[in-house]
């Protein structure tokens, strides 16, 4: 307790003298009852997960404290049961991979774009339509109506979705959006409409979505959280939550997790964002400016050619710029 025991070695005590006192003192047992549970999200830690679902406009929220990774296979062991059939991102990450090596899924995969640079682009909205699903059940042995779909968003080259669309047009119960690159987006109206928490409820769906906390926002490494908008079966949730879930979770990591929520709470959150986009277009503009100026400039921005305004920026079919095209 409190690094007592590193304090006995000489090796130890370079390293307790390295992380300090107090972060030692964090990693404590489970056993402490004042402090409750992650497992079972009593006391400080089930106030913990209220106050994140409130800052993030979910209805509920779970921490997780082994990455994004952990937080998809949670959702997919809750929402695809064995045998059933369920619609994936082509583009997915690999814990999704490992989902269906875990569980006897059928996976029938939305089929995204690409363009010349090998930028993966959008799902096209025709594969999310009610007939080219009927069609790919149909052509795929042992499918069924899918029950659950996953989609990257924003995919890794930076797309986002129209998560509007897709949550009315998708006709499964169950829609994850793996977020995990884009924890902020509930945080400035510029991506309103394009993440899984925005809006209110589907009639008849739940609405899933994962982030990696570490990753964009303040936490530390293996942070991340699951988002849920819908009815679910708690106690059955947890069951899928507590196989992956270890019994000696890093308080430091949870208490980031917490941190990272009230950091992007109210204005001071969207004062947060609007900082990270303004350097980001300032950055977009010093790099064009470098390859304007020198003819052994490579590197550029993938950009449209002219800017003037927000309107520039969604893609569309006859867009000249993002030159994305269909494959199989």
């Amino acid at each position: 307790m409190g690094g007592t025991a590193f304090q006995k070695s000489p090796v130890g005590s370079i390293f307790y003298d390295f992380f300090g006192s107090n972060t030692m003192k964090s990693d404590i047992s489970i056993s402490v009852s004042e402090l409750g549970s992650l497992l079972d999200h009593s006391g400080p830690h089930k106030e913990a997960e209220e106050y994140i679902a409130r800052v993030f406009n979910a209805e509920r929220s779970y921490m997780v404290t082994n990455g994004t990774s952990t937080a998809n296979k949670i959702v997919g062991m809750y929402s695809a049961p064995a045998g059933s059939t369920v619609l994936i991102d082509r583009n997915c990450h690999k814990s999704l991979t490992h989902l269906m090596m875990m569980s006897d899924i059928t996976p029938i995969y939305f089929r995204p774009t690409r363009n010349a640079y090998g930028i993966l682009g959008g799902i096209p909205q025709s594969e999310f339509q009610h007939a080219t699903i009927a069609k790919r059940v149909k052509e795929t042995p042992n499918a069924t109506w899918p029950v659950h779909a996953v989609i990257t968003n924003s995919t890794y080259d930076g797309l986002l979705y129209n998560t509007d669309f897709i949550k009315k047009t998708l006709d499964v119960k169950s829609i994850h959006f793996d977020s995990a690159w884009v924890p902020y987006t509930n945080f400035s109206p510029i991506y309103e409409g394009k993440c899984g928490m925005s809006g209110g409820r589907v009639e008849g769906k739940v609405i899933y979505e994962t982030q990696s906390t570490h990753k964009l926002l303040a936490a530390f490494s293996q942070a991340s959280m699951i988002h849920v908008k819908g009815d679910v079966n708690e106690e059955t949730f947890n069951e899928a939550y507590m196989m992956h879930t270890t019994t000696s979770p890093h308080y430091g990591i949870v208490a980031s997790t917490e941190t990272a929520a009230a950091m992007m709470k109210g204005n001071a959150g969207k004062r947060l964002i609007d900082g990270s986009i303004e350097r980001s277009i300032k950055f977009r503009k010093e790099i064009k400016r470098l390859k304007g100026e020198s003819d052994g400039w490579f590197f550029d921005v993938w950009q449209p050619e002219h800017i003037d305004g927000p309107e520039c920026w969604p893609l569309r079919s006859d867009s000249a710029w993002p030159r994305f095209q269909k494959h199989r």
